[in-house]
């Protein structure tokens, strides 16, 4: 009997480690890490680009890739966590062949910028959307500027959308950021469902001492004079569940594509020429 008693005690005290590292450990060390800087070389600008830097508000060193519109228009390139602009290399190589200007630049803490705050997490992001337009501005003051983000980069896009005021932006990829985020689907609101997101996004918020920004959903409901284009992996369920709910908030001034059996941030290599050809019919109807 005491022996048994010993293997129940071991194995309860061994549910109760696993629970703590399940529901406390894993998502504060997520957290933490989104504090985290993601340096990483990038290769030379592409053809028709040149490398620049430009700075922020808060005087962050950001650098970037960039070319003048021919066609009148610009697009801001906003890459995701842990990435660079150098992961939307071939994205930029298509808008330049195809008459666009160009910005795409390194958030603070990736790449080759500076910063040093909520990096995975962008939570200071807007004062880098700020800088990135406002050099747009000063090279061409009358250009159209839309935007284009991947991931984090598009959250971040969502976030500032109501101060931006943008005419178009493309978020492929985005679901959220922050516990309001995350919660803002009602299935998801309760403590049960939450309680390791909100760990995870609470431990970001003690580690890098940065407040979470504007919630996604409150920014685009504001947005009055921008257009939405919302894409989501078709083998990515959340990201299907979130982009519908975007989508359904302001359905008379966005849209949504699901590409099928793609994962996440994979539809533009999967299904280039079709996405391009989207690309080009929304830019081409907001970005008058």
């Amino acid at each position: 009997m005491k022996r048994n008693w010993k293997i129940l005690k071991i194995i309860g005290w061994g549910v109760a480690v696993l629970i703590v590292i399940a529901y406390l450990v894993l998502p504060a060390g997520i957290g933490f890490f989104a504090t985290l800087r993601y340096p990483e070389t990038v290769g030379s600008a592409p053809a028709g680009m040149t490398e620049i830097t430009f700075s922020t508000i808060d005087q962050v060193k950001l650098n970037a890739w960039y070319c003048d519109a021919q066609n009148g228009k610009t697009i801001l390139l906003v890459h995701g966590a842990t990435d660079s602009r150098e992961g939307v290399r071939k994205q930029a190589e298509f808008l330049v062949r195809e008459g666009y200007g160009v910005l795409a630049y390194d958030q603070r803490g990736h790449g080759e910028s500076g910063g040093d705050t909520v990096n995975g997490f962008g939570w200071e992001s807007e004062l880098d959307l700020n800088a990135a337009i406002g050099y747009i501005r000063s090279k061409q003051p009358d250009v159209k500027i839309g935007a284009w983000g991947f991931s984090m980069g598009g959250e971040a896009l969502m976030s500032a959308a109501s101060r931006l005021k943008l005419n178009a932006m493309i978020i492929d990829g985005a679901t959220f950021r922050s516990t309001k985020d995350y919660i803002a689907i009602p299935s998801k609101a309760s403590l049960f469902v939450s309680f390791t997101t909100r760990v995870m996004y609470a431990s970001a918020q003690l580690f890098g001492q940065t407040a979470p920004p504007t919630p996604m959903i409150e920014s685009i409901l504001k947005a009055d004079a921008t257009h939405f284009l919302f894409i989501a992996a078709g083998n990515k369920q959340n990201e299907i569940e979130y982009n519908t709910f975007f989508n359904q908030q302001i359905p008379y001034r966005s849209g949504i594509w699901v590409a099928p059996n793609v994962g996440h941030i994979k539809a533009y290599e999967t299904y280039t020429a079709e996405y391009e050809l989207q690309l080009m019919d929304f830019f081409d109807a907001y970005l008058q």
